[in-house]
Formats: C-alpha cells, sequence, structure tokens
C-alpha cells in the first residue's frame, strides 16, 4: 500500500463519520436547512464567489468546524481550541492528498494520530477505533524504516501561541455596532453580523528541515499547501504576515528575510494573485469588485499597516454610505475605530490615505482635505470602474 493510499483511507474514514456530529451540533440552528448551506453563506459574506457545497466532502466538513459562522459563532469551539487546531491540521493534509502530493509514512501517521485524537474529543468510539489501527500500521513502517516520528510537542506549543494584539493598537477601541452589520444582508442563516478578522489559528505540520529543502519538490508541496490555507483564512494577507505564519508553521519563531523572501516566492508561483501592495488574495476573491472589510477591536492580532488599502477604502465607503458626507478628520476617526485604532499616527494617516485612493480610483469615494462624501458612481454591489483597484494599487 502506498502513503496516498493509506492517508486516502484515514481521509474517507473521516468523511463517514463526521457527518453525524456535524449534524448533531448544527440542527438546531438550521430551520430545516442542510448545514453545506452556511457555507455557501459564508462565500457570500467574505465576498467571495459562492459555491456549492456537499455534505459528505472532508474539506467542507473541516471547514465548517474550524471557521467562525457569522452570528453562530464557534458552534464546535471549546476552551482549548483543540477541535479547531486538530481541524485545520487535518485540512491542510486533506489539499495536499487532493492533489496527489508526495507524502511519507510519518504524514500518515501524523494523520492518523491527529484523527484519533480528533474522534476521542468528540466521543467517537468506532472512529477512533479504526483510526487507531491505522495509527498503529503506519508506526510498523515506520520501524521498519527506522524512521520513528520525533515527538514536535514543543514545536506545537512554540507555536501555537494565543493571538496577542500587536503593539499599534488600543485594547479599548471597538468598532461602531453600525459597522459591524451588513446592509441588504442574503445570508439568513449567518444573519446580517459582518464578519470580523480571525487570525489564523498557527498548525505544525513540520520542522526547519522542510524549510531547508526548499525548493526540492517535496519541501515546495508542503510549504505551498501551508501558504494556501493561510491565503485563505486571512486573505488578503501582507506577503510579510503570509511568510512570518509559514516560519512558524515549520517550528520557526525567528523571521529571516532570506527565507520569508523564499516563501513570499513560493506563494507568488502557486496561483494566488499579489498586488502592487503586496497583498495576497484567494483564488475565489476577485480584488476589483471586493467590497467586504473586517472590522476588528483592538485586540485583534493584526498590526494596522498589514490591513489592505483596499480594504480600509471598502470601510471608507461604508462609513459614507452610513453618514453622508463627513469632514475628513471624522471619517479618519471612524475607519481607525473600525479596525480597532485611535492614535492618529503619521504612519496611520498615510495608510488610510492609500485605502481613500483605491476607493477614489474605482469611482466610490470623493475625498479631499477637509471633507469626505461619495462619488455619484458609487455602487457597493457592482464592480470597480475603470480606475480600477488593481490598477491604483
Amino acid at each position: 500500500m502506498t502513503t496516498n493510499t493509506a492517508l486516502g483511507k484515514i481521509i474517507d474514514l473521516l468523511s463517514l463519520s463526521l457527518p453525524p456530529y456535524i449534524e448533531r451540533v448544527l440542527a438546531p440552528h438550521l430551520n430545516g436547512f442542510g448545514w453545506p448551506v452556511l457555507l455557501t453563506e459564508l462565500d457570500k459574506a467574505k465576498g467571495k464567489h459562492p459555491k456549492t457545497y456537499a455534505a459528505h466532502d472532508l474539506q467542507a466538513q473541516l471547514r465548517v468546524m474550524t471557521e467562525r459562522l457569522g452570528s453562530l459563532g464557534y458552534p464546535f469551539s471549546d476552551p482549548t481550541r483543540q477541535i479547531s487546531t486538530m481541524a485545520s491540521e487535518l485540512r491542510i493534509t486533506r489539499n495536499r492528498w487532493a492533489h496527489n502530493e508526495a507524502s511519507d509514512w510519518f504524514d500518515v501517521f501524523r494523520t492518523a494520530d491527529t484523527a484519533v485524537r480528533l474522534f476521542s474529543f468528540i466521543g467517537d468510539g468506532a472512529g477512533r477505533e479504526q483510526a487507531e489501527q491505522f495509527r498503529s500500521s503506519a508506526l510498523a513502517e515506520l520501524a521498519g524504516a527506522l524512521k520513528l516520528p520525533k515527538s514536535d510537542e514543543s514545536l506545537r506549543q512554540a507555536a501555537e501561541r494565543q493571538a496577542e494584539a500587536p503593539e499599534d493598537a488600543d485594547p479599548t477601541v471597538v468598532p461602531s455596532e453600525k459597522m459591524t452589520r451588513r446592509t441588504n444582508s442574503e445570508t439568513q442563516l449567518l444573519g446580517d453580523e459582518r464578519l470580523p478578522f480571525e487570525p489564523w489559528q498557527v498548525t505544525v505540520i513540520g520542522d526547519q528541515s522542510v524549510l531547508d529543502a526548499l525548493p526540492k519538490k517535496w519541501a515546495k508541496e508542503r510549504v505551498r499547501a501551508v501558504i494556501a490555507e493561510i491565503i485563505e483564512a486571512e486573505g488578503p494577507i501582507l506577503d510579510d504576515r503570509l511568510a512570518t505564519l509559514v516560519l512558524r508553521s515549520f517550528g520557526m519563531e525567528k523571521s529571516y528575510a532570506a527565507r520569508k523572501k523564499k516563501i513570499i516566492y513560493q506563494a507568488s508561483v502557486s496561483g494566488a494573485y499579489l498586488d502592487e501592495s503586496k497583498f495576497l488574495w484567494p483564488a475565489e476573491m476577485d480584488p476589483e469588485t471586493w467590497t467586504e472589510f473586517r472590522p476588528s477591536d483592538g485586540t485583534a492580532d493584526r498590526p494596522f499597516l498589514e490591513i489592505s488599502p483596499r480594504e480600509i477604502g471598502n470601510a471608507a465607503v461604508a462609513v459614507m454610505e452610513l453618514n453622508g458626507r463627513l469632514p475628513r478628520a471624522d471619517l479618519d476617526a471612524e475607519v481607525l475605530s473600525t479596525f480597532g485604532r485611535k492614535r492618529r499616527t503619521k504612519a496611520f494617516l498615510k495608510h488610510l490615505e492609500a485605502g481613500y485612493r483605491v476607493a477614489l480610483g474605482a469611482g466610490r469615494l470623493c475625498v479631499d482635505e477637509t471633507e469626505a462624501w461619495l462619488s455619484a458612481k458609487s455602487d457597493r454591489g457592482g464592480a470597480a470602474t475603470a480606475g480600477s483597484a488593481r490598477g491604483v494599487r
């Protein structure tokens, strides 16, 4: 049996075993709808092209277990976020397997071990028993090859720290209530809550040796799998922030410019769109028509300068739609508070200006030194006009 075949058996076990648990947790919130509808609504709420999902698809199952579901919050969460951590690791493995990427028996052992822990946590004895058999078989293969797995618990604990507020934030600042709601909501089950920024939870899937092996094919595949998951979770995301998160996923806390450059290169050639402001976008998200933004309070783990100018411009347009013509200083204050900031530093004001230019170039906002108002061409539901975001950024 090949390692990819063994991984496929574990993935099949998970995809067949998880639906009853998912349905049991979500049924009270769905008013008779099937739970995959939540993911379609989540796409709409994030400004992505909505897809149709199947209940038997493991990727859909793991996604609904790890992401914030609008007003439902995190129905599968626990105080220690164990389910989220395990499901995030399985998402990466499933993506690598689906793309037929190279694997070894350590990958099989690790995946089976994660499945054992997940089944134990949700109380699925039958699933756990079968996963334990897969784990034992993988361990036997490793022992036969004299490649017993090293414990990576120290790496996991170091990298999977709790999200911390950045130094430029004010923990006391929260967005105004009106900026956390969406108008004309098309998400019946998720509600009208605007999805806040949620930092990607670091998932350790290897050690420094993987990064040392770049650009070998097997190393590229592992790094790109993590890159895809991070961009999917946080995109648009600054390339430097992406590189930092990837480093931590391979047990490295310190940042090295040369390593970051290699990671950013892998991101740029993996199909993700890199805009002129060095932000990477998910494939399902069109920067030129994206009109969403992700509000956050001052405790969110995202420095203000790591917020896409496009996202800042979208927030500015939303402020104007709610308030009409405003003094420039009032617009600045409202946008800053939407992202958990209060101070009008030189760097912040420069970044605000970059965001306003994007909205201005898209024909959605007008602003001068003293006032701001909506452009007559402003249409939040439509595509960017000739001076689109790709051209301005």
